[in-house]
């Protein structure tokens, strides 16, 4: 009888299971904290070995939006966080186009390069990095095979932007406009002086001083100017994460298109106050998404 009992509660003891993560917790820290008595929700994703990669959507797909084109290719992908990305024209998704110039994948979403302050151009690779630049020094430089590079001034010459566009298609490059408040470690001072008070959302590349470079996303959900708010982000990088080079800080949409979800290492979405908005919408109703992955 004694074995029995044992055989039985054998079979029926519970087996350990191993859930895989969805990404390596080394690479990506998730905080939350108070600064001057205000909520901040930081994600820093570490740039090592080419894990987190990048990915923007702004084409619209047999008369889906960017959002839905976004969550049919999430699927089974590790998924880090996603974003709203750049303004809309319109807050209907279905018909809206982004602000500015907009290239999704070497396909011309918006060819009109917009000069309302939009100085930060941002190039989302098809190996899924990325870089930014500012349009007011007309220095955009481009590779092409054979090692050859050129410097490109797309703001202020009719060929050089043709160029560009041509370069886009050919290496299915990824271009979207947007506010650009540091760059280059120094802070321009006259990027945007609205006094529209709301909830901010940012994306900065940061060197640190032992040389790793992070991509960070700083939620702000106490409502400020967009020049405010990107000051308490810069100081933010310096002081507290002790940045050594705040290489681009730039705004993430938090209008009548905000998105935002983030993910813990399981794959759950993390819930915070500090990372919510108070006007978020649907992802179909995006009408471009920025998405950090792990690959």
């Amino acid at each position: 009888m004694k074995y029995c009992i044992l055989i039985m509660l054998a079979v029926l003891a519970p087996r350990r299971v191993t859930i895989p993560f969805s990404y390596d917790k080394t690479l990506v820290e998730i905080s939350t904290l108070t600064v001057k008595k205000e909520p901040y929700g930081i994600v820093k994703l570490k740039k090592i070995g080419s894990k987190i990669k990048i990915k923007y959507f702004a084409f619209k797909s047999n008369n889906g939006t960017a959002g839905q084109r976004y969550a049919a290719w999430a699927k089974n992908r590790n998924i880090v966080a996603y974003s709203s990305g750049t303004y809309m024209d319109h807050c209907n998704a279905r018909i809206a186009s982004p602000v500015g110039l907009c290239i999704d994948q070497g396909i011309t979403v918006n060819a009109n390069l917009s000069k309302d302050g939009l100085d930060g151009l941002v190039i989302v690779r098809a190996t899924g990095s990325m870089v930014a630049t500012n349009l007011k020094d007309g220095d955009l430089s481009v590779a092409y095979p054979g090692g050859k590079t050129s410097k490109l001034n797309i703001r202020d010459v009719a060929y050089d932007m043709e160029e560009f566009k041509n370069w886009a298609k050919d290496n299915e490059a990824t271009v979207f406009q947007t506010h650009l408040f540091v760059y280059k470690n120094q802070f321009l001072v006259n990027a945007n002086s609205k006094p529209t008070l709301a909830q901010r959302r940012f994306l900065a590349m940061g060197t640190l001083a032992n040389g790793d470079v992070v991509y960070y996303i700083i939620n702000l959900s106490t409502p400020a100017t967009l020049l405010a708010g990107a000051q308490k982000a810069f100081n933010y990088l310096q002081e507290i994460e002790s940045v050594k080079e705040v290489g681009f800080l730039l705004n993430l949409d938090t209008g009548c298109q905000d998105i935002f979800k983030l993910f813990d290492p399981m794959g759950q979405e993390f819930v915070d106050r500090a990372f919510q908005g108070d006007h978020r919408i649907e992802l179909s109703n995006a009408s471009n998404v920025l998405a950090f992955y792990y690959e």
